[in-house]
């Protein structure tokens, strides 16, 4: 038997082991089913925090995985949106280099073709001119000396009627009147070169020095270097004529010729005297179109080196080494101002003086450090011919 004891009252009785057992069980089973309710529960409750937690954790990781994939998205537009901006520019570039080049090539083309056609018309005016045979095929018969001679007399009357001396060739009011100057002159150029084939001809025979005529034919050069550097704007009647500047090129005076004449500036000991023969030089050089440039250069020697050169045979080696460091200067100028190299200005000479054609545009560009900006490609283009044409005239004999 066993003896039981009520906790609410206090009461004691006894039962036996059956009863007790089946007491037992039932408590045991009561406590048993409190417990797995509040395990079940709290499990329930476990289990849905965390399927929250594992439906949290997917809307994060998936809003991550949205988040980069917007952005690779955004970034691959961009590239596309990038790359299709670039390849229009340099389609753009590509087309307008290729028409760029093209329409200078056609004006090249053009150029020459006007230039072989007033070359082609020059020669026979000329013909003409000299011979006054438009009829003659295998031989042409030169006028005689003495009707040349005359000719050249009342071109000369005329000349002096519109320019009575050559000073006043610089008060012609207005193109028209130099018009009529430039043509007059022309003229009296071309009796003039149809005299020279004559061994008898001599400027005292015709009314006329040599010193004046030479004067007069640098004012004519005067105005062609005056129209040649005239910017782009209103027409000229000037632009129709052709001065046929061939005829004011004067063979004999070459390198050679020079020297001979500033060595013999050493020999004269009156000062009077060389600075008078130092005028007739440089005028030398106002009376040809190839050597007009090259004046300033000539005048700076014999003003400042030929002085310390102590014998008249040392002036050609002194004059030698001066010409050659004014162009070493003149080429380190360009090079510094059109950012090239002295050793490609020195090629893209070369290659002018080789073929007598400036460089294509394109070859420049080939040369430059950095390819330039397209609104800036022809500007630099044409300064490096300007200067490459520059040092030429200046400085080649």
């Amino acid at each position: 038997m066993n003896e039981i004891k009520c906790p609410k009252c206090g009461t004691s009785f006894k039962i036996d082991e059956a009863g007790f057992a089946d007491i037992l069980k039932q408590v045991h089973n009561a406590e048993f089913n409190k417990e797995l309710k509040e395990r079940e529960r709290a499990f329930n409750i476990d289990k849905e925090n965390a399927v929250k937690l594992a439906e949290a954790n997917t809307k994060n990781v998936a809003q991550v995985d949205i988040s980069r994939k917007d952005s690779e998205i955004s970034e691959m537009k961009s590239k596309i949106e990038k790359y299709n901006i670039e390849k229009k520019l340099a389609v753009t570039e590509a087309v307008n280099k290729i028409e760029k080049e093209r329409d200078l090539l056609a004006n090249e083309l053009k150029n020459k073709d006007t230039e072989i056609q007033v070359f082609a018309n020059s020669l026979k005016d000329k013909a003409l001119a000299l011979f006054g045979n438009e009829n003659a095929k295998e031989v042409v018969f030169k006028k005689p000396y003495e009707v040349q001679k005359k000719e050249f007399e009342e071109k000369l009357k005329q000349l002096k009627e519109k320019a009575p001396s050559v000073f006043s060739v610089d008060e012609l009011q207005g193109e028209e009147e130099k018009a009529e100057f430039i043509t007059t002159f022309r003229d009296l150029l071309r009796i003039k070169s149809s005299l020279e084939t004559f061994a008898e001809f001599s400027f005292s025979d015709v009314g006329i020095t040599e010193q004046e005529f030479y004067d007069y034919q640098s004012k004519y050069l005067d105005i062609y270097e005056e129209r040649k550097n005239y910017e782009a704007g209103a027409e000229s009647i000037l632009d129709q004529i052709d001065f046929e500047i061939e005829l004011t090129v004067r063979d004999v005076i070459n390198f050679d010729y020079i020297i001979q004449l500033i060595a013999g500036l050493k020999n004269i000991t009156s000062d009077a005297l060389r600075k008078k023969k130092t005028e007739e030089i440089l005028h030398v050089f106002d009376g040809d179109v190839q050597l007009r440039k090259k004046k300033d250069l000539i005048k700076k020697f014999i003003e400042e080196n030929l002085p310390h050169i102590d014998k008249s045979e040392n002036v050609e080696k002194a004059f030698g080494e001066f010409w050659a460091s004014e162009r070493s200067n003149a080429l380190k100028e360009i090079a510094e101002s059109d950012n090239i190299s002295v050793e490609k200005i020195e090629q893209l000479i070369g290659e002018y003086l080789y073929t007598q054609r400036l460089p294509q545009g394109q070859d420049i560009v080939d040369l430059l450090p950095a390819t330039p900006k397209l609104l800036e490609r022809q500007g630099i283009i044409d300064c490096i011919k300007g200067a490459i044409e520059n040092v030429v005239d200046m400085f080649e004999w």
